[in-house]
């Protein structure tokens, strides 16, 4: 069990979660520090964008004078992240870069004289490097090995250092752990992606873990991961049972209430629907029509309006309904059901797409 550091100020940003960790006198000169934020603001301000970003700015600087507990170069340091998180908003990322690079130079100082500032800033800082060089791989469209490489690098680097930050405290501050949640989602994409699809599962298994310390059960976040696990669980002839539990939890809890919701349960009901018909020695056609009934009561009264859940996840939903009717001999049921699958299908994709085609297929065996 992880035990965090609660924040002292309430409605207050991430960085005041410090506010009860012991004060240290710094052994160096912070005038430097102070310097280049200044420095870094008032290049922001010349950019054609600089004057939205400089307002924004402001309510932080407000925040820093009356709230926090920091000095004057840890102010300067909070601003300066900040100023790197607007500059990659407004894809302004040459000077974001130039910024993570100053803050990291500074880290050091910090190391020695307040561990308890460089615990927090330190893998806040590499977090978001990460994210910009992530951000301009898919802001280019090229895919480009290397820089990959060392993104899943630095992802890993920030998990190790909140990790070892854990192991030898058993106080925490409540933001880095929601920060390595975030970013055992992130290194589970990446294996995903890879196609290494037991690293993906391991670090999304970590994210439910860790998650379970800081977010609802009912959250987006553990909803999210809980999907992510089972969906590619069910892929595997080895730990398809397994999978269930982690989709049923998803159906179980998911409230329906923006497109990612939608497009969660759409997954998970999909993937759980598969398990049940690809083994029918373990699941019986009574116990799949049970589960077809549970998804589409969810969807009656979750997505009544019909905006949420696209025409095409409903129609993979009712094929794979049709298909449990069929084995269970109810071929009227299955004719009707298949007829109302190609109606939402005929929405999406044309008549010659293999989804349609596929439907087709299916409704000439009857």
């Amino acid at each position: 069990m992880i035990h965090l550091l609660k924040n002292s100020f309430k409605n207050s940003p991430v960085w005041l979660n410090l506010s009860n960790v012991g004060r240290f006198q710094f052994a160096f000169n912070p005038q430097k520090v102070i310097q280049d934020s200044a420095k870094f603001e008032l290049e922001t301000s010349q950019l054609p964008n600089g004057q939205q970003i400089t307002d924004k700015l402001y309510d932080l600087t407000v925040k820093l004078e009356n709230q926090s507990p920091f000095n004057e170069s840890e102010k300067a340091m909070m601003t300066m992240m900040t100023l790197a998180d607007y500059n990659m908003r407004f894809k302004n990322t040459d000077l974001a870069d130039k910024i993570f690079t100053t803050l990291i130079s500074h880290l050091e100082e910090y190391q020695n004289n307040n561990m308890a500032f460089y615990q927090y800033l330190n893998p806040s800082i590499f977090y978001r490097k990460a994210l910009m060089i992530e951000e301009k791989i898919q802001n280019t469209n090229n895919n480009n090995e290397q820089l990959e490489q060392q993104i899943l690098e630095m992802y890993k680097q920030v998990a190790s250092m909140i990790e070892e930050y854990t192991e030898f405290s058993e106080t925490l501050i409540e933001e880095n752990v929601h920060l390595l949640a975030k970013v055992y989602e992130k290194l589970g994409n990446i294996f995903k992606k890879k196609q290494n699809f037991e690293e993906a599962i391991k670090y999304y298994q970590k994210g439910i873990k860790v998650g379970q310390e800081v977010y609802h059960k009912n959250g987006v976040y553990l909803i999210k991961m809980n999907c992510l696990v089972g969906d590619l669980l069910s892929r595997s002839e080895k730990n398809y049972v397994d999978s269930i539990s982690y989709l049923q939890t998803v159906l179980d809890n998911i409230s329906i209430k923006t497109p990612q919701d939608a497009q969660i349960f759409s997954i998970a009901s999909s993937s759980i629907l598969k398990v049940h018909l690809n083994y029918p020695q373990v699941f019986k056609s009574e116990q799949t029509k049970q589960l077809v009934d549970k998804i589409e009561k969810v969807i009656q009264t979750q997505d009544k309006d019909q905006k949420l859940i696209t025409p095409l996840s409903r129609s993979v939903i009712l094929t794979m309904k049709a298909e449990n009717e069929l084995n269970m001999n109810e071929k009227e049921k299955a004719r009707q059901t298949f007829d109302d699958s190609l109606a939402l299908a005929l929405k999406v994709f044309p008549p010659n797409h293999s989804f349609v085609q596929n439907i087709f297929k299916k409704m000439q065996q009857l």
